[in-house]
């Protein structure tokens, strides 16, 4: 009897695996705002603003494509507390939960996910450079476009500094211009240049 009461008063701890930091303080636009822009300006931030070209996350892409749910789950949670914001590994650690049948963590990575894209979306309407959204790194422009099933068709940069993105959906069908202001991450890549680092 005692046996069960534990696994009863447990199991809600043991169910909710928690990869990387703990990001469930927030769920509001204000607070995946608030955590790009305060890991944009952190001097300590490795590979800031390509994430990408980090061979941990290669490694993590890797496993992913391989199907390897616990290892991607296992350098998620060493990457993830380097680079919170990488919206495309909450997605991919959700997906390797699912696979488990680990529902609350499936969720928890999948709210972390469209909280960052939600925090980008909120920032404009994407229209008119005037308008654009804000990104703290162009992996997020990619992130809202794949999340939109859209593909890439021509980008180039034009002033504000904006990416200009000509995207299309539905196999061509429907296409589409948005704007991604980059002030933000060409900022940090001048500084670093001019620097030396």
């Amino acid at each position: 009897m005692n046996y069960l009461l534990a696994v009863l008063l447990l199991w809600p701890i043991l169910a909710f695996a928690r990869v990387g930091p703990d990001l469930s303080a927030g769920t509001g636009v204000e607070y995946f705002t608030q955590l790009r822009l305060d890991y944009s300006k952190n001097p300590k931030t490795e590979f800031y603003p390509v994430w990408r070209v980090a061979p941990e996350h290669g490694d993590l892409v890797k496993a992913y494509r391989a199907g390897e749910t616990d290892r991607v789950i296992e350098i998620a949670d060493s990457w993830l507390k380097k680079c919170p914001i990488d919206a495309d590994t909450h997605l991919r650690v959700a997906m390797c939960f699912k696979e488990k049948g680990n529902l609350p963590s499936y969720t928890y990575h999948l709210s972390i996910f469209y909280g960052l894209l939600r925090s980008i979306a909120a920032s404009g309407d994407g229209l008119t450079p005037e308008t654009a959204f804000k990104v703290v790194s162009i992996h997020e422009e990619y992130s809202l476009i794949q999340e939109i099933g859209a593909n890439l068709e021509k980008q180039s940069l034009v002033t504000g500094p904006c990416d200009k993105m000509e995207i299309s959906r539905k196999n061509g069908k429907v296409k589409m211009t948005l704007y991604f202001n980059v002030s933000i991450p060409m900022a940090f890549t001048e500084s670093k240049l001019k620097s030396g680092k």
